[in-house]
């Protein structure tokens, strides 16, 4: 993704030439996350896939994103392990479904106000 937001900083044209370049490093990021993936199985650090439905883990992406952003500007109640919140008979809290919603209006703000301003959009982007 670095790739392509270095092209737009640099208002270089995105057409099929361009993504056919940025192939090999494309497909070897895709090897190393199989690899990482296949390495957490073996330790049961990303064994999580079988206990929550597919909704579950897109409002568990959601949150750690806001969590991430939250903890970079206030670092309280920093751990190593943040384990997650829920079994399967329960339902999540009500802020991990309210923080895709978040999300996009943080998106939303950004583009509004920093749209102009290419230097200040890319580097939000970049983080």
């Amino acid at each position: 993704m670095v790739l392509f937001l270095i092209y737009f900083f640099y208002s270089r044209k995105f057409n099929i030439k361009m993504i056919l370049e940025k192939l090999l490093f494309i497909l070897l990021s895709l090897v190393f996350i199989y690899i990482t993936l296949q390495s957490q199985k073996i330790t049961y650090s990303a064994d999580f896939t079988p206990h929550y439905p597919f909704y579950y883990r897109l409002f568990f992406a959601t949150y750690s994103t806001l969590f991430y952003i939250f903890s970079a500007i206030i670092p309280v109640h920093l751990s190593a392990f943040h384990p997650f919140p829920v079994t399967e008979a329960q339902s999540l809290p009500v802020y991990y479904y309210l923080s895709p919603l978040i999300i996009i209006l943080l998106l939303w703000l950004i583009f509004r106000f920093f749209k102009s301003d290419k230097v200040m959009l890319t580097g939000i982007l970049f983080f």
